[in-house]
Protein backbone atom coordinates (compact mmCIF):
# COMPACT_ATOMS: atom_id res chain seq x y z
CA UNK A 1 0.00 0.00 0.00
CA UNK A 2 3.02 2.23 1.12
CA UNK A 3 4.82 1.67 -1.87
CA UNK A 4 1.75 2.10 -4.23
CA UNK A 5 0.94 5.64 -2.90
CA UNK A 6 4.66 6.36 -3.58
CA UNK A 7 3.82 5.92 -6.80
CA UNK A 8 0.84 7.50 -7.13
CA UNK A 9 3.10 10.67 -5.56
CA UNK A 10 6.10 10.47 -7.93
CA UNK A 11 3.75 10.56 -10.83
CA UNK A 12 1.39 13.24 -9.80
CA UNK A 13 4.42 15.38 -8.72
CA UNK A 14 6.07 14.30 -13.02
CA UNK A 15 2.25 15.55 -14.18
CA UNK A 16 2.78 18.83 -12.18
CA UNK A 17 6.74 19.69 -12.83
CA UNK A 18 7.78 21.40 -15.99
CA UNK A 19 10.55 18.89 -16.10
CA UNK A 20 12.17 20.85 -19.53
CA UNK A 21 11.30 23.34 -21.81
CA UNK A 22 9.93 21.12 -24.45
CA UNK A 23 7.27 19.91 -21.77
CA UNK A 24 6.10 23.01 -20.49
CA UNK A 25 6.18 24.82 -24.09
CA UNK A 26 4.61 25.29 -27.60
CA UNK A 27 5.22 27.14 -30.45
CA UNK A 28 1.87 29.04 -29.79
CA UNK A 29 3.49 29.57 -26.15
CA UNK A 30 6.74 31.37 -28.06
CA UNK A 31 5.25 33.25 -30.61
CA UNK A 32 2.55 34.57 -27.76
CA UNK A 33 5.85 35.79 -26.00
CA UNK A 34 7.33 36.99 -28.75
CA UNK A 35 4.27 39.14 -30.23
CA UNK A 36 4.40 40.46 -26.55
CA UNK A 37 7.60 41.82 -26.99
CA UNK A 38 8.90 39.11 -24.28
CA UNK A 39 11.95 38.05 -26.50
CA UNK A 40 14.21 36.22 -23.83
CA UNK A 41 11.16 34.20 -22.77
CA UNK A 42 10.23 33.43 -27.04
CA UNK A 43 14.11 32.24 -27.12
CA UNK A 44 13.79 30.17 -24.35
CA UNK A 45 10.27 28.56 -25.05
CA UNK A 46 10.90 28.09 -28.45
CA UNK A 47 14.68 27.24 -28.99
CA UNK A 48 13.90 23.56 -27.27
CA UNK A 49 11.66 22.48 -29.26
CA UNK A 50 12.29 20.46 -32.86
CA UNK A 51 10.63 22.47 -35.61
CA UNK A 52 11.92 24.74 -38.12
CA UNK A 53 8.79 27.17 -37.00
CA UNK A 54 10.18 27.35 -33.46
CA UNK A 55 13.58 27.74 -34.05
CA UNK A 56 12.72 30.71 -36.33
CA UNK A 57 11.32 32.01 -33.75
CA UNK A 58 14.07 31.69 -31.63
CA UNK A 59 15.88 33.43 -34.31
CA UNK A 60 13.58 36.45 -34.26
CA UNK A 61 13.90 36.93 -30.73
CA UNK A 62 17.54 36.81 -30.38
CA UNK A 63 18.00 39.15 -33.61
CA UNK A 64 15.39 41.60 -32.08
CA UNK A 65 17.73 42.04 -28.85
CA UNK A 66 20.51 42.47 -31.40
CA UNK A 67 18.92 45.08 -33.14
CA UNK A 68 17.64 47.03 -30.34
CA UNK A 69 20.58 46.64 -28.08
CA UNK A 70 19.25 45.18 -25.34
CA UNK A 71 21.60 41.67 -26.06
CA UNK A 72 23.52 41.46 -22.89
CA UNK A 73 26.24 39.93 -24.89
CA UNK A 74 26.33 40.89 -29.01
CA UNK A 75 29.17 38.50 -29.83
CA UNK A 76 27.59 35.73 -28.26
CA UNK A 77 23.59 36.03 -29.19
CA UNK A 78 25.05 36.75 -32.59
CA UNK A 79 26.44 33.41 -33.06
CA UNK A 80 23.85 31.55 -31.13
CA UNK A 81 21.02 33.05 -33.43
CA UNK A 82 23.04 32.28 -36.63
CA UNK A 83 23.62 28.80 -35.61
CA UNK A 84 20.11 28.27 -35.24
CA UNK A 85 19.04 30.19 -39.11
CA UNK A 86 21.04 27.63 -40.49
CA UNK A 87 19.22 24.24 -38.74
CA UNK A 88 16.24 26.30 -39.82
CA UNK A 89 17.93 26.00 -43.40
CA UNK A 90 18.78 22.61 -43.15
CA UNK A 91 15.12 21.69 -42.41
CA UNK A 92 13.36 24.44 -44.73
CA UNK A 93 16.38 25.48 -47.63
CA UNK A 94 13.87 27.58 -49.05
CA UNK A 95 12.62 29.24 -45.89
CA UNK A 96 12.66 33.39 -46.92
CA UNK A 97 12.03 34.55 -43.55
CA UNK A 98 15.19 31.75 -42.11
CA UNK A 99 17.27 33.08 -45.42
CA UNK A 100 16.81 36.72 -44.17
CA UNK A 101 17.70 36.13 -40.77
CA UNK A 102 20.71 34.20 -41.59
CA UNK A 103 22.17 37.25 -43.70
CA UNK A 104 20.87 39.97 -41.12
CA UNK A 105 22.34 38.06 -37.82
CA UNK A 106 26.10 37.30 -40.01
CA UNK A 107 25.75 41.06 -40.45
CA UNK A 108 25.93 41.29 -36.50
CA UNK A 109 28.42 38.79 -35.58
CA UNK A 110 30.77 40.80 -38.61
CA UNK A 111 29.56 44.29 -36.20
CA UNK A 112 30.74 41.90 -33.48
CA UNK A 113 33.71 41.43 -34.47
CA UNK A 114 37.21 43.61 -33.54
CA UNK A 115 38.21 46.02 -36.85
CA UNK A 116 41.52 43.83 -36.82
CA UNK A 117 39.79 40.33 -36.72
CA UNK A 118 37.01 41.00 -39.14
CA UNK A 119 39.81 42.67 -41.71
CA UNK A 120 41.81 39.70 -40.31
CA UNK A 121 39.46 36.94 -41.88
CA UNK A 122 37.80 38.77 -44.54
CA UNK A 123 34.11 38.57 -42.43
CA UNK A 124 32.98 41.56 -44.55
CA UNK A 125 33.31 39.56 -48.00
CA UNK A 126 32.04 37.19 -46.08
CA UNK A 127 28.93 38.94 -45.25
CA UNK A 128 28.48 40.62 -48.76
CA UNK A 129 28.42 37.16 -50.11
CA UNK A 130 25.68 36.03 -48.14
CA UNK A 131 23.64 39.10 -48.45
CA UNK A 132 24.70 38.86 -52.75
CA UNK A 133 23.11 35.41 -52.13
CA UNK A 134 19.80 36.30 -50.26
CA UNK A 135 19.29 39.06 -53.13
CA UNK A 136 19.47 36.48 -55.65
CA UNK A 137 16.88 34.27 -54.15
CA UNK A 138 14.60 37.02 -53.18
CA UNK A 139 14.97 40.09 -55.54
CA UNK A 140 11.62 41.28 -54.81
CA UNK A 141 11.82 41.22 -51.31
CA UNK A 142 12.90 44.95 -50.44
CA UNK A 143 15.02 43.47 -47.29
CA UNK A 144 17.85 41.63 -49.58
CA UNK A 145 18.49 45.61 -50.86
CA UNK A 146 18.45 47.17 -47.34
CA UNK A 147 20.90 44.33 -46.33
CA UNK A 148 23.12 45.44 -49.31
CA UNK A 149 22.66 49.02 -48.26
CA UNK A 150 23.37 48.48 -45.10
CA UNK A 151 26.25 46.17 -45.60
CA UNK A 152 27.88 49.13 -48.02
CA UNK A 153 27.38 51.97 -45.37
CA UNK A 154 28.49 49.53 -42.33
CA UNK A 155 31.85 49.12 -44.08
CA UNK A 156 32.29 52.81 -44.79
CA UNK A 157 31.94 53.41 -41.38
CA UNK A 158 34.01 51.30 -40.03
CA UNK A 159 36.84 51.72 -42.73
CA UNK A 160 36.29 54.88 -43.32
CA UNK A 161 34.74 55.92 -47.23
CA UNK A 162 38.79 55.41 -48.55
CA UNK A 163 39.52 52.32 -46.98
CA UNK A 164 35.95 50.52 -47.49
CA UNK A 165 36.02 51.28 -50.93
CA UNK A 166 39.64 50.29 -51.71
CA UNK A 167 39.86 46.96 -49.84
CA UNK A 168 36.18 45.94 -49.43
CA UNK A 169 34.18 47.51 -52.88
CA UNK A 170 31.41 49.51 -50.35
CA UNK A 171 30.51 52.76 -51.54
CA UNK A 172 27.97 55.26 -50.76
CA UNK A 173 26.23 55.40 -53.78
CA UNK A 174 25.62 51.75 -53.68
CA UNK A 175 24.49 51.99 -50.81
CA UNK A 176 21.96 55.12 -51.34
CA UNK A 177 20.75 52.80 -54.68
CA UNK A 178 19.92 50.05 -52.30
CA UNK A 179 18.17 51.90 -49.82
CA UNK A 180 15.92 53.63 -52.19
CA UNK A 181 15.18 50.06 -54.16
CA UNK A 182 14.55 49.10 -50.82
CA UNK A 183 12.07 51.85 -49.87
CA UNK A 184 10.46 51.32 -53.43
CA UNK A 185 9.39 48.10 -52.72
CA UNK A 186 8.25 48.40 -49.38
CA UNK A 187 7.89 51.79 -48.85
CA UNK A 188 6.05 51.54 -45.11
CA UNK A 189 8.93 49.11 -43.61
CA UNK A 190 9.46 51.37 -40.40
CA UNK A 191 13.00 49.14 -39.59
CA UNK A 192 14.24 50.07 -43.30
CA UNK A 193 13.20 53.99 -43.28
CA UNK A 194 14.87 54.17 -40.13
CA UNK A 195 17.97 52.64 -40.54
CA UNK A 196 18.47 54.05 -43.69
CA UNK A 197 17.77 57.58 -42.32
CA UNK A 198 20.34 56.89 -39.37
CA UNK A 199 23.11 55.88 -42.04
CA UNK A 200 22.74 58.96 -43.96
CA UNK A 201 22.39 61.15 -40.84
CA UNK A 202 25.70 60.22 -40.14
CA UNK A 203 27.25 59.61 -43.06
CA UNK A 204 26.49 63.68 -43.63
CA UNK A 205 24.82 65.10 -40.99
CA UNK A 206 24.67 68.84 -42.87
CA UNK A 207 24.02 67.41 -46.57
CA UNK A 208 21.23 64.79 -45.88
CA UNK A 209 19.47 66.73 -42.39
CA UNK A 210 16.41 67.22 -44.70
CA UNK A 211 16.08 63.68 -46.04
CA UNK A 212 17.10 62.23 -43.25
CA UNK A 213 14.19 64.10 -41.05
CA UNK A 214 11.36 62.48 -43.61
CA UNK A 215 12.60 59.27 -43.36
CA UNK A 216 12.31 59.41 -39.79
CA UNK A 217 8.96 61.01 -39.98
CA UNK A 218 7.92 58.38 -42.39
CA UNK A 219 9.00 55.74 -40.05
CA UNK A 220 7.42 57.18 -37.21
CA UNK A 221 4.08 57.34 -38.80
CA UNK A 222 3.85 54.09 -40.13
CA UNK A 223 1.43 51.26 -38.92
CA UNK A 224 4.00 49.17 -36.44
CA UNK A 225 2.97 45.20 -37.01
CA UNK A 226 5.33 44.25 -34.27
CA UNK A 227 6.79 44.88 -31.02
CA UNK A 228 10.38 45.40 -32.67
CA UNK A 229 8.71 47.79 -35.25
CA UNK A 230 7.09 49.63 -32.18
CA UNK A 231 10.31 50.17 -30.37
CA UNK A 232 12.23 51.62 -33.04
CA UNK A 233 9.77 53.60 -33.43
CA UNK A 234 9.24 54.96 -30.42
CA UNK A 235 13.59 55.52 -30.68
CA UNK A 236 12.80 57.40 -33.63
CA UNK A 237 10.52 59.67 -31.88
CA UNK A 238 13.00 60.45 -29.12
CA UNK A 239 15.69 61.57 -32.27
CA UNK A 240 13.25 63.48 -33.69
CA UNK A 241 12.12 65.50 -30.30
CA UNK A 242 15.91 66.24 -29.89
CA UNK A 243 16.48 67.15 -33.41
CA UNK A 244 17.17 71.04 -32.66
CA UNK A 245 20.51 69.48 -31.08
CA UNK A 246 22.27 68.40 -34.11
CA UNK A 247 25.12 67.12 -31.65
CA UNK A 248 22.38 64.64 -29.44
CA UNK A 249 20.88 63.59 -32.10
CA UNK A 250 23.90 62.30 -34.22
CA UNK A 251 25.11 60.46 -30.75
CA UNK A 252 21.75 59.06 -30.21
CA UNK A 253 21.81 57.60 -34.02
CA UNK A 254 25.14 56.29 -33.81
CA UNK A 255 24.45 54.73 -30.72
CA UNK A 256 21.93 53.13 -32.38
CA UNK A 257 23.60 52.14 -35.66
CA UNK A 258 26.41 50.18 -33.07
CA UNK A 259 23.90 48.11 -31.47
CA UNK A 260 23.73 49.92 -28.33
CA UNK A 261 20.02 50.94 -28.13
Amino acid sequence: MKARLIKIGLIALAVMSPVSAFACCTVVDARAAFTQGEFASAYENAAPLPTADAKLIAVQALAATLLLGTSDDPKRTSKTALSLAAQVLEMDPSNKEAQFHYALIDGFVTRSASPFKAYRKKMPQKTKAVIDAFVLAAPEDGRSQALLGAWHMGVLRKAGARNGEKWFGASFQAAETAYETALALRPDDIIISSNYALSLLEYDQDTYSDRTQALLIMATAAQSNDPIEKAVQARMRMILDIWDDPKASLKSAKSFLDGKG
